[in-house]
Formats: structure tokens, sequence, C-alpha cells
């Protein structure tokens, strides 16, 4: 199947991408990181609450099992200092082995070199979007990719040869301008510019909590 620009989502890395459907036509973005855990943000699971909830990957639909919706924020986007940020589990089963699966790795390593936002619009057509990283502190990072709603939960990808194909962040928000963003205690000091868009950085400590959420 092939979605928007024609995008091979049955495919490496983009058959790791999944669409969730809840309520009245809401839809949000989520990315198979094993094949029984699918990390989306946080604050997707809090919208879900306790709607049931529809998971469709490249090869058909997904069971989901239990969630774990282990911290979100929502606006304004100043969290207390050193806090986690938008993130949680949706365990599922019934992942074909023929899925991908994104590797987890520290964004700081990487963060220099292009990165790809791998997301479902809310039409529900898959988008590969290339942008950059403008600024990075262990909780959060800032990204240029284009963004629009449905993306959240999206994956922020890297692919270099040292690592293959694998995920730094969770897209979380769309664009903030740059002068809500300079005082940020969250560590962030966005060069100037339009707006940023807001990525949960995979950190090793949240590394740690999405492993061990179905532990």
């Amino acid at each position: 199947m092939s979605g928007a620009g024609g995008i091979p989502w049955r495919e490496p890395p983009f058959s790791a991408l999944c669409l969730l459907r809840w309520g009245a036509g809401a839809t949000a973005s989520g990315w198979l990181q094993s094949p029984n855990r699918l990390i989306t943000a946080g604050h997707v699971i809090a919208d879900i609450g306790p709607n049931p909830v529809a998971i469709f990957s490249a090869f058909g639909p997904l069971q989901p099992q239990a969630s774990h919706n282990i911290h979100y924020m929502r606006t304004p986007l100043r969290p207390p200092q050193g806090s986690a940020d938008d993130f949680g589990v949706i365990e599922v089963s019934g992942v074909p082995p023929s899925s991908f699966f994104l590797r987890m790795v520290v964004p700081s390593r990487v963060w220099r070199g292009p990165v790809f936002l791998l997301a479902f619009d809310s039409d529900g057509q898959p988008q590969f979007n290339s942008g950059s990283v403008a600024q990075y502190s262990d909780v959060r990072f800032l990204h240029t990719c284009d963004a629009w709603p449905g993306y959240s939960g999206g994956a922020i990808i890297v692919r270099a040869p040292q690592i293959g194909t694998a995920a730094i962040g969770i897209h979380t928000d769309l664009g903030r301008p740059y002068t809500e963003l300079v005082n940020d205690p969250g560590g962030l000091l966005a060069p100037p510019g339009p707006q940023y868009q807001v990525a949960t950085s995979l950190s090793i400590p949240v590394q740690q909590l999405l492993m061990g959420a179905n532990a």
C-alpha cells in the first residue's frame, strides 16, 4: 500500500507506522517498537481516554491490550524543570512478523544530522517529511519537519550507516513561535525563526520508562 507521495507503507521503515482512530473521527499516529509495543504521545492516550480505539498497521488492524500513559503535558510548553515530556505505550497484539520495528537511540548522539518525521495526517495518509533538529535537551527537542494535525505520536527518525534506521523522538506538538520558547525552563533556546515543531527526546530515562511499561 502506498500513501501520499507514493510512500511504500508495507516496506521498512514505513511499516512501523500505525494509524489510531477513535471517537468521532479523531486520529493520531504511533509506531511499533516491538511485536507488542506501540509508542505514541502521552496526550494521545489521554485524548483517547475510555473510548475504544482502532489501530491499523500497513498489514491490517491490530488489537490494543492495554495503555500506559506514562507522562504527558499540555500547553503552555513549560513543564517543571527536568520533568519528562509527552510519551506513552499501547500494548498490542496481532502484529505481523513482516512489520518493521523501530529501534530507539539517544538523540544527543545524532541530532545534528537530517531527521525525518514518519506520521499519519488527519486524512489517514502516511507522510514522511524531512527536516533538522533546531535545538535539543534531555527533555525534548525542536525540529523543522512539516507537521499537521494527526501527526502527534509519529516517530522522528534518523538514517545513518552506523546506526541504520532508528527513532530519536516522538512528535508531540505543532509549531511554537520563537518568542514562546526563549525562556523555556526545559533547557531549549531556539535559534530565531518563525516556528518549530516539538518532540519528546528518547533519552535513556524515557527509553527505560517506555521499555518497562509492560514488564
